[in-house]
């Protein structure tokens, strides 16, 4: 079974959806909600609980999205003793077909202080295609980091670019929210993601600046994310100078997005799993109850079919 490398599906985690400045926009990205699970606090959902939000995400240079975002805990999996969910997240694009994802997620990311900032880490597997080896199964590949992709990774960052990132989280007040699906009073929380580099180009430096700020209202009755409401402001700043003129340095805004997350509703039950296959849609004790069954049925089977030769 092939692997899902961190290259492959970094992209694919990423909620906010404003894209480097000067890369380009798609559109129809398919969202994966893992990030977006609180693990800060015992999980507050069960198989089958689901939240529904409409996010909205518009920029200087013209990019805009307008979708919804389902995340659904469509099943359980134990894996090699590992006690884990399945997370499906369906990106219902403003005009264009759905897209689905699914996500293996250790239960240990709960209550763990590297989850936070390391979220990635509990993801066990995910699924990378619609059709797999065995028929009627998608394709389920196992999450590790290929270090190939590492090495070209690290061989891609321009030799004389001096990188530093930062992450803060800060408890502002506690607030009262109103959405489409009723009003919640609970924590704000502000989370603030710096990424800094400067980079020697010619007779020229540029230091180039990005920062991403996440404002979340939350509240503990919603399952899943505990999440009411998220805006998210993202600013791309560059200042260049010629070398030995650095008061001279002029900064530009190079790109500025903005994107809102409103909460629209939630349950824990009325959905149905639409990625994962049908024998993983169900807790871990049902599927040992029924793989008991099974094997309860097939001794059965065999002892009559042998007292019926002899």
């Amino acid at each position: 079974m092939r692997r899902a490398t961190l290259g492959l599906v970094a992209a694919l985690l990423l909620v906010t959806m404003f894209p480097v400045s000067g890369s380009s926009a798609v559109d129809d990205q398919t969202i994966d909600g893992t990030l977006m699970v609180d693990y800060g606090r015992p999980p507050a959902f069960k198989v089958g609980t689901w939240v529904r939000y409409h996010c909205i995400a518009n920029s200087k240079l013209g990019y805009h999205r307008d979708y919804d975002l389902t995340l659904l805990v469509a099943g359980e999996e134990d894996l090699w003793g590992d006690r884990c969910f399945w997370l499906e997240s369906w990106t219902a694009n403003s005009g264009k077909d759905p897209g689905y994802s699914a996500s293996l997620v250790s239960y240990t990311a709960f209550g763990d202080t590297a989850a936070k900032n390391h979220a990635t880490w509990f993801i066990r597997k995910m699924v990378t295609g619609p059709n797999g080896p065995s028929p009627g199964e998608p394709d389920i590949s196992l999450w590790t980091r290929d270090n190939e992709e590492i090495r070209r990774r690290r061989s891609e960052l321009p030799k004389d670019a001096a990188t530093t990132r930062g992450t803060t989280f800060d408890t502002l007040r506690v607030d009262t929210v109103a959405v489409p699906r009723g009003a919640w009073r609970g924590p704000v929380v502000r989370e603030r993601n710096r990424v800094i580099s400067e980079l020697m180009k010619g007779d020229s430096t540029y230091h180039q600046e990005r920062e991403e700020i996440r404002t979340r209202k939350l509240a503990w009755e919603i399952p899943i994310t505990h999440m009411v409401r998220e805006d998210v402001v993202d600013t791309q700043n560059r200042r260049g100078w010629i070398t030995g003129h650095s008061s001279e340095a002029k900064e530009e805004e190079l790109e500025k997005g903005i994107m809102q997350t409103v909460l629209v509703d939630y349950g824990t039950s009325g959905l149905e799993a639409r990625v994962i296959p049908p024998r993983l849609r169900m807790t871990i004790e049902q599927q040992k109850a029924r793989q008991g069954t099974a094997s309860t049925t097939t001794k059965k089977s065999k002892s009559k079919t042998t007292t019926a030769q002899r």
